[in-house]
């Protein structure tokens, strides 16, 4: 089906749900069309939440929780289902993974959500309104959140790295392997600044408070990041004032030593600065699996 037909389509099955009172399930601001093997990620999440038992643990965020955190870790140490819904760069927009979140969850279920927009800029796109709905005449908004944007895929090349496609994960939706990197990794250097940073606390707080009306835990949890010794102390500032700013605005953040989070041994990561290694990913999950148990 030419592209125009699939966003058309889309449009129509859209517009037709808004008349007849079908809540959407995501975000209306995803104005980039995605590649195929993205798109397959996002089926394999879905359907995984679809066959999930609840009460359940749901590992949700970007590459660094694919590479980072273990459902069946989770699971074996809670003694309850865990799930990975977790996509690559967040699924090119944070408010993705979000809504992939808010669509799976259930009453008594609790989400865990890692972004590397807790210590550098998260992935977002910041204009408009969908490609579907762009040549409209005048502004249009789906009311409510939605995932319809994401499974329409465009018609060009894949842009997808092999070890983030579908095929490459457990039936709990963990991240098989990371392939290690050739090369000596490359620390992340600390910036001053972060675009974006306002919106992403805001919207992660919004999120927060919408799942607890539900009756869906959440926690925020830095990723594991690799970096120079000599930044540790300004990447410790950052780590401390995120969990502030997160808990002031009434969201809930799973509280870890900073040293546990910023890591200076080059050896626990895989290919880059944000991809533990499988040895860390399964410390950090037994790690994190016992705050989890201590909180509840």
């Amino acid at each position: 089906m030419p592209g125009s037909s699939k966003r058309l389509l889309a449009l129509l099955l859209g517009l037709a749900a808004l008349a007849l009172g079908v809540r959407f399930i995501a975000y209306p601001d995803i104005s980039v069309q995605q590649p195929q093997a993205k798109v397959d990620v996002v089926r394999l999440k879905l359907a995984l939440a679809q066959a999930a038992v609840h009460p359940a643990i749901f590992l949700g965020g970007g590459s660094n929780a694919l590479t980072g955190l273990r459902a069946k870790t989770f699971s074996e140490r809670l003694n309850r289902p865990a799930y990975n819904l977790s996509l690559p760069n967040e699924g090119g927009d944070f408010r993705i993974a979000l809504a992939l979140l808010e669509r799976s969850t259930l009453p008594g279920d609790t989400v865990i959500y890692s972004s590397r927009g807790f210590l550098i800029e998260a992935p977002i796109v910041n204009d408009g309104v969908p490609v579907i709905l762009k040549y409209l005449r005048g502004k249009f908004e789906l009311t409510d959140r939605s995932l319809l944007r994401i499974l329409i895929p465009d018609e060009g090349p894949n842009t997808t790295n092999p070890w983030e496609q579908a095929g490459n994960f457990t039936q709990l939706g963990d991240l098989n392997l990371c392939v290690p990197s050739r090369f000596p990794l490359s620390p992340q250097l600390f910036e001053d600044k972060i675009p974006g940073r306002k919106q992403f606390l805001s919207d992660l707080a919004a999120f927060s408070s919408r799942m607890t009306g539900r009756g869906v835990k959440v926690l925020f949890a830095a990723p594991d990041m690799f970096v120079r010794p000599e930044d540790l102390p300004r990447w410790t500032s950052r780590y401390q004032n995120t969990q502030t700013e997160l808990e002031q605005a009434g969201a809930q953040w799973l509280a870890m030593d900073a040293s546990t989070v910023l890591v200076t041994d080059a050896s626990l990561f895989c290919n880059t600065a944000f991809h533990p290694s499988e040895r860390r990913a399964i410390i950090k999950s037994q790690m994190m699996a016992q705050k989890v148990a201590l909180e509840n």
